[in-house]
């Protein structure tokens, strides 16, 4: 059964019952209250006939028209019959009555069905004045007073009455229902079609029903919504820094077997360490494919080892500087003689790799890159000074923003990942980035690490 027929069904069911149950107290106190009513009625109408009836049998001339008359006015329901006797059984006065619309058939049956069986029961009054006996005055009435004629269009209009204000509660209560559970229906519709959205990765409905219970659920399922796309994105900048990540030794292995085959660099070990060292850089990012799955976790893990700094800079540079050489660039280094630091190695050479990166695509032919190594008791400062492009200001504020891409590398390829990985990877690391550059003067990255 759908919800808008139960929510329907519910506030019918319970409309009815509480106008049933209204009905059934209020009819009970009213037909008590409406009974003693008529007893008190009857009794008073009875002493007021035996006192008519015992002054008049005491006067000395009888009207047996106006005694008639006066008894008539006392023939209300139950009683139906008065007759008035001398005490030598002469009837001085007959008088009664009979409610002919209601003597059909079906009016029988209804009284029958409503009061029980029908019959009369006569009660007998002797009239005595100073002890001296005037008369007999029967008074017949219905066999009780519950059962009179009165008493029955009293019940029968507080049936009819209730029947008529159950149908209206019913009217009433299944327009409301359904104008309530067209309503709730309705949000529980466009929220499951929001939960279907969300499956399919297209848009959520926020608007506000008004229903607390399913607002919470679209809030609920907005939340949800959030954190699918962050995951999404997460996973995404994931794939998307590996992929960034895996060109590095890629283009460095390359660049290596294209001098070696050039005759460029000779078959040195260091050539072939720098070729090993690259295969297990690739073989890590392999093994780091499962963080694309289980984008659950936030960060990568960090493994902390006392490296020598100055050792792995200068290894990256002896691996780069083929490709540096082809294309014309002048590459120095400088260094403190005090490099020892406790930092992830991996994260560290890609650092360094993604800052050389950047500045071999930026610098052009017959310009200069410079790395300078400082080092103080708490800090090792290193900066990446190119003599490229540069960039204006508002470039300089973006540039660690993943995918972004200044005016100034329209003409370069890439991915705006580089600087973005670095910068993340320093985060991990506990270090920090600083730029400082100028267009056409080239620019300098500053890194600190503790």
């Amino acid at each position: 059964m759908s919800m808008r027929r139960i929510l329907l069904l519910s506030l019918t069911t319970v409309s009815v019952i509480a106008v049933i149950v209204n009905a059934i107290i209020f009819s009970s106190l009213t037909d008590k209250y409406f009974r003693s009513y008529m007893k008190e009625s009857y009794e008073l109408h009875v002493g007021q006939i035996v006192d008519y009836s015992k002054r008049t049998l005491q006067g000395d001339s009888v009207s047996p028209d106006l005694i008639s008359l006066e008894l008539e006015s006392h023939l209300i329901d139950p009683i139906i019959r008065i007759r008035l006797y001398l005490p030598d059984g002469i009837l001085i006065s007959d008088v009664g009555r009979e409610y002919t619309s209601f003597d059909g058939m079906m009016g029988r049956r209804m009284m029958r069905f409503m009061m029980g069986p029908l019959y009369d029961e006569t009660d007998i009054y002797q009239i005595i004045s100073d002890g001296v006996d005037k008369g007999n005055l029967y008074i017949t009435r219905y066999s009780s007073v519950e059962n009179s004629y009165i008493v029955w269009r009293f019940k029968s209009s507080l049936f009819r009455n209730s029947m008529l204000a159950m149908v209206i509660a019913f009217c009433i209560a299944f327009l409301i229902g359904m104008i309530i559970s067209k309503k709730t229906t309705r949000a529980l519709k466009e929220t499951m079609l929001s939960a279907q959205s969300i499956r399919l990765g297209e848009g959520l409905l926020s608007k506000k029903t008004g229903i607390t219970e399913v607002d919470e659920i679209r809030s609920s399922l907005s939340s949800l919504n959030d954190q699918l796309k962050m995951r999404q994105k997460s996973r995404k900048a994931m794939t998307d820094s590996l992929i960034h990540q895996a060109r590095t030794p890629l283009t460095i292995l390359k660049t290596q077997l294209e001098a070696m085959q050039d005759d460029l660099l000779s078959d040195t070990d260091a050539a072939y360490m720098t070729c090993h060292e690259q295969i297990k850089e690739l073989t890590d990012m392999i093994e780091n494919l499962s963080r694309v799955i289980d984008a659950d976790r936030d960060t990568e893990a960090v493994k902390w080892e006392r490296i020598d700094a100055g050792r792995h800079i200068s290894r990256i540079l002896f691996a780069l500087k083929a490709q540096f050489d082809k294309k014309g660039i002048e590459l120095s280094y400088g260094k403190d003689s005090r490099v020892s630091i406790v930092t992830d190695p991996n994260k560290f050479d890609r650092i360094i790799y993604n800052l050389l990166n950047n500045a071999y695509k930026y610098t052009p032919s017959g310009g200069r890159v410079n790395i300078v190594l400082n080092v103080s008791d708490k800090w090792i400062e290193l900066s990446v000074e190119d003599t490229g492009s540069g960039m204006k200001r508002e470039t300089i504020e973006k540039i660690f923003d993943a995918y972004y891409r200044g005016p100034e590398a329209s003409s370069v390829p890439g991915d705006g990942l580089g600087l973005y990985i670095a910068k993340q990877d320093l985060a991990l690391i506990k270090g920090e980035i600083s730029v400082v550059s100028e267009p056409d003067f080239g620019s300098r990255f500053i890194i600190r690490l503790p």
